[in-house]
């Protein structure tokens, strides 16, 4: 969910809207025609830095990072497609707890109500982690190329991408940041990222690999210490290169993204909920489609 500087990637004849998906194309491409060189996904090996501030602590994780090489076949005259990675959240909890006063909660709404069954008719559902100036893409740079038409032999492409967390939290909740509430931070999240080819004119996508990746870890603070000294960590990262493809659902091939849906939330203890910021882009149903 973390996205640096970008810049613009386009193609000729692009429609960056998610209402162009198409089940059909000129000729029939699908995964074969992709030949998936070489591929490496993994999360670095190494700690959570922790850097404690006068008035705010600061985590950074370790970051994922996936590249491929892939085998683009020959092209026709007018073919352009793009090759990338999407990735997309399905689970997200993100709690700061303030002892026994409360907690504050980063929350994605759309998550939230399908991990709590008030959308029973969604099987899964998933939000689209892209910078949100290229969708479906994570980003566009590094994570995604474009090829055009006419191709007359195979040509090699490279993609990359990488994806970590540095939040700031508040030590107190009323700014007497020399006097810190803060006892706890937990924050547990899952993704889907897909290797994946799209055909810029139709929006036909083919998925070539899945990746699951999964972050938990907690934080603890020992308010009684000096600062620089206040927090210890636990964590665990999980990574798996699926070998059966999953599919890409339609509803995260556009907006909203993950950190423009985010809402931020105080809960107190007394049963207290109330937003203290509202998402940048709020959540719009969309009609039920099967997935790519």
């Amino acid at each position: 969910m973390g996205h640096g500087n970008s810049r613009q990637l386009s193609c000729p004849g692009e429609n960056n809207s998610n209402n162009n998906t198409k089940r059909r194309i000129s000729r029939n491409i699908d995964d074969s025609d992709f030949k998936i060189l070489n591929l490496e996904a993994k999360i670095d090996d190494r700690p959570i830095e922790i850097k404690e501030t006068e008035k705010v602590l600061i985590y950074i994780t370790p970051k994922f990072r996936a590249s491929a090489k892939i085998q683009i076949p020959p092209l026709l005259e007018g073919e352009e497609w793009q090759i990338g990675w999407i990735q997309a959240c399905d689970y997200m909890t993100f709690i700061n707890y303030y002892g026994n006063q409360g907690c504050t909660s980063w929350e994605i709404p759309q998550l939230r109500a399908s991990s709590n069954n008030e959308n029973a008719s969604r099987k899964s559902v998933m939000i689209s982690d892209s910078d949100g100036r290229f969708y479906p893409w994570y980003g566009e740079t590094t994570e995604v190329v474009c090829v055009q038409g006419p191709e007359h032999s195979f040509r090699t492409v490279r993609v990359a991408m990488d994806d970590n967390f540095s939040p700031k939290v508040a030590w107190s909740l009323t700014g007497e940041y020399l006097k810190p509430n803060l006892t706890k931070i937990h924050r547990s999240q899952s993704f889907y990222t897909w290797l994946a080819a799209r055909n810029s004119k139709t929006g036909f996508i083919v998925p070539l690999k899945t990746i699951r990746w999964k972050i938990e870890l907690d934080i603890k603070i020992n308010r009684r210490k000096g600062l620089g000294h206040r927090a210890t960590d636990t964590s665990n990262f999980e990574i798996t290169i699926q070998e059966k493809n999953r599919a890409i659902p339609n509803e995260i091939l556009g907006s909203p993204n993950a950190n423009s849906a985010q809402t931020f939330v105080w809960l107190g203890k007394n049963g207290e909920r109330r937003i203290i910021l509202p998402a940048k882009s709020e959540w719009t149903s969309k009609e039920e489609k099967e997935p790519l």
